[in-house]
């Protein structure tokens, strides 16, 4: 579902614009400053090069901050993911089973994976929000933006790994004299995704302008939208199945169809095999006949399972809060050196529920809890056990609730040397926090062992021998906790609130990310051809990421029905160079307006997984005024991340 909050959010929408100068002169001069050509120099995304956009031979599309506001948007990752090139496989309308990070927005260019989409912050890497190394759009403040840069490859060799499918580039403001506000709210024609955003940015300058000081904040709030039912169209429970091998010749494998629900599993129970199979359990335990539809593996089309959609639990949008800040200081030393100091915070937290938890046990005669009538047809028929597949609906689905944190700060200089030669060098830090905690989720030995039940010496029902248990393997076994409560697996609301307790918890993780980044670079131009300057472009990077977990005991033992993330820690380090050229081959000539050549090439060491070299070679051709043709190849890679490592 694409955009469910944006597109959605036709009512009570209302915007606040508040600007205030520090002097009645400062927008006004800012613009005079503007139009005498004193902007500061533009950072060209898809090059290191001193060159404009135009002549580079990867095209590069720009998303304006005049876009951003119209969009009217909280998130400026919204505004991204609008672009056809980009799915949105990550975001609060997305994200729903990514753990931990529902509440991210990270940015897939391409279709070809997050981790395949460099995503950086002024040219440089920012302080990652996942362990992947994917950057949350979030912690950007949209106040701030002065652009969004994409190129759509050929831009390992400028910029490093993970650039594979592209870059993104969040160009933020260096300058703002008095402040600029923006207030909105909204929600959705059906009441649901009420939005409320707050964004508010600063900036001036002192010391006779040798100083500027700048701060942004966003903050918002989405109450999120509630499950696949609460949509007219979810109501007719959408979904995709399987039609294996069995299917007609021209049959597609899969397909997407209505009305898809669990065959195997009711909320209530099913005996889902033998010849008692289709023998479902209403409220109390009451036997009906289970109406079947067109049966397709463990899900089928029709049928009387109405409410039992394999994602119809699901947030359709995830409830999120974010805050994240960033200020800066710049500050000039003389006239061909600054030093600049920049810090920047965020904090993201979503709610969200997921799927019910489905399960298959082995239940023995003589249990208990087997209504009469079942226990007579299992006896008349011979039977010793029944195959009983339950949807465990009485705890509401998996509740999720996960917190991001994340700290960086990062200082540098930037100066001239040589006459018109750029350089800078800059170090930063930054730390990420995940805390995800998941309730209702299964102990699967517990659970196991508790729908087991016997008839106890004083008539009253107790969970029956562990060593004899069919539901558990070898392992669980030995894992089954003390105090076992035996389950009423038959019928909705038949489990004792005890016994619930008993085999459900919470699942927990904790995740500590670091990550250090020193840098320079040096461009210019030695020499010009007949054709124009040749740019030049070198510099070197060293990088260190590490990744620190811990979690609870069951899930370390891989207990849990779900979420069962473990304990790891590690760390890499990596050294880059890189260089990269722009030739002018022709200029006003018969055959071209103009013809560069443009190459690059980075060298990379990786501590774990070795040595990588990647390049690009591109041509621009224009041979008149207004056609321009651009043509590149290059070689460009995704090195394994701490997840991938760890």
């Amino acid at each position: 579902m694409k955009k469910l909050n944006r597109a959605s959010m036709l009512l009570a929408g209302t915007a606040l614009a508040l600007v205030a100068a520090t002097n009645a002169n400062a927008q006004a001069g800012q613009s005079a400053a503007s139009a005498a050509g004193s902007v500061s120099e533009v950072v060209v995304t898809g090059t290191r090069l001193k060159v404009n956009a135009f002549t580079t031979p990867t095209p590069v599309t720009t998303v304006t901050a005049a876009s951003v506001a119209q969009s009217a948007v909280a998130a400026i990752g919204d505004v991204v993911n609008d672009i056809p090139s980009f799915k949105e496989s990550n975001g609060p309308t997305q994200s729903q089973r990514n753990f931990p990070g529902s509440g991210q927005n990270t940015l897939d260019l391409r279709g070809l994976g997050t981790v395949r989409t460099l995503v950086l912050v002024d040219g440089e890497r920012f302080t990652p929000s996942q362990i992947s190394g994917t950057l949350d759009t979030n912690v950007i403040p949209t106040s701030l933006v002065e652009r969004v840069d994409i190129v759509t490859g050929g831009a390992s060799a400028a910029y490093g790994s993970d650039a594979v499918s592209g870059v993104v580039n969040f160009v933020l403001k260096r300058s703002l004299q008095g402040v600029v506000g923006n207030i909105q709210t909204g929600r959705s024609q059906y009441g649901d995704s009420r939005e409320n955003y707050f964004s508010i940015a600063a900036g001036s300058s002192f010391n006779d302008d040798k100083g500027h000081v700048l701060f942004g904040t966003d903050i918002s709030q989405n109450d999120g939208v509630g499950n696949l039912y609460s949509r007219k169209w979810g109501r007719t429970q959408p979904g995709t199945v399987v039609y294996g091998l069995a299917r007609a010749a021209g049959v597609a494998s899969q397909g997407f169809a209505q009305n898809v629900v669990y065959s195997a599993q009711t909320a209530g129970g099913l005996i889902s095999a033998g010849p008692l199979k289709g023998i479902a359990f209403g409220p109390g335990g009451a036997p009906y006949s289970f109406q079947y539809g067109t049966v397709l593996s463990n899900l089928m089309t029709g049928g009387n399972n109405y409410g039992l959609n394999p994602t119809g639990h699901w947030n359709l949008q995830v409830p999120t809060k974010r805050y994240t800040a960033l200020g800066r200081i710049d500050y000039a030393l003389s006239d061909n050196l600054k030093a600049y100091a920049e810090l920047n915070a965020a904090y993201t937290e979503s709610n969200g529920t997921t799927s019910y938890q489905q399960n298959t046990f082995t239940i023995a005669s003589g249990n208990p809890f087997i209504p009469a009538s079942t226990q007579a047809a299992m006896t008349a028929a011979g039977l010793s056990t029944i195959t009983v597949g339950r949807v465990l609906t009485e705890t509401d689905g998996l509740h999720q609730h996960d917190t991001i944190q994340t700290i960086g700060g990062r200082v540098g200089l930037t100066g001239t040397v040589f006459g018109d030669w750029d350089w800078d060098a800059s170090y930063q830090t930054g730390q990420t926090k995940f805390y995800l905690g998941v309730t209702g989720v299964t102990n699967l030995a517990n659970y196991g062992a508790a729908v087991n039940a016997i008839m106890g010496p004083n008539g009253v029902p107790v969970c029956g021998p562990i060593a004899t248990n069919p539901n558990l393997n070898a392992v669980q076994k030995t894992t089954v906790q003390p105090g076992c409560v035996p389950f009423n697996l038959f019928g909705f609301g038949s489990p004792s609130a005890q016994a619930l307790a008993y085999m459900t918890g919470t699942a927990l993780q904790n995740v500590d990310l670091r990550q250090h980044d020193a840098s320079a670079n040096l461009k210019g131009s030695p020499f010009a051809t007949w054709a124009g300057p040749v740019n030049t472009a070198v510099g070197v990077e060293y990088r260190t990421e590490s990744v620190r977990t811990s979690t609870d005991p069951i899930s370390a033992a891989v207990g849990w029905s779900a979420n069962n993330l473990g304990t790891f820690s590690g760390k890499e380090s990596v050294v880059e160079a890189y260089g990269e050229a722009d030739l002018p081959l022709a200029k006003d000539m018969a055959f071209a307006k103009s013809l560069n050549l443009n190459g690059a090439v980075r060298r990379t060491h990786y501590s774990i997984s070795g040595n990588a070299t990647t390049w690009k070679v591109g041509l621009t051709y224009e041979p008149m005024t207004g056609v321009r043709f651009r043509a590149t190849r290059s070689r460009d890679i995704r090195a394994p991340n701490l997840n991938d490592l760890y």
